[in-house]
């Protein structure tokens, strides 16, 4: 694991999630905001699993808190910026809602409402 790599990749989801706010252009942003998160957590999680090969090989030297995954400072950012790439895309979702109702009803589609309830 190289905490250099999993520190940027933590604030690279920060800073993608941040742009996955903006509405529909947000979409792609958001996506990779959620891809580095997944990155991010396999590189910790295949740490963790080197601690643990490490602490049985030894035998002697046992390894305290091999339970816990290693210690990522921007742990905070990464999860933020997941959250707010999920946030991002349902904004997006519902200003694409939105324009799909605007459009239907530019385009005559409440006047097909109206004659489907008559």
């Amino acid at each position: 694991m190289d905490k250099i790599r999993v520190i940027k990749g933590s604030l690279g989801c920060f800073t993608f999630g941040w742009l996955a706010l903006v509405p529909i252009l947000g979409i792609p942003a958001a996506l990779r905001a959620m891809a580095l998160y997944r990155r991010v957590q396999n590189e910790m999680d295949e740490a963790h699993l080197d601690r643990i090969r490490l602490g049985t090989a030894a035998g002697h030297k046992a390894i305290p808190n091999q339970s816990l995954r290693p210690w990522n400072p921007a742990e905070k950012y990464r999860v933020l910026g997941l959250v707010l790439a999920w946030c991002g895309l349902f904004v997006s979702f519902l200003a694409i809602g939105g324009l799909v109702v605007l459009m239907l009803r530019v385009m005559g589609g409440a006047n097909l409402a109206d004659r489907i309830k008559s």
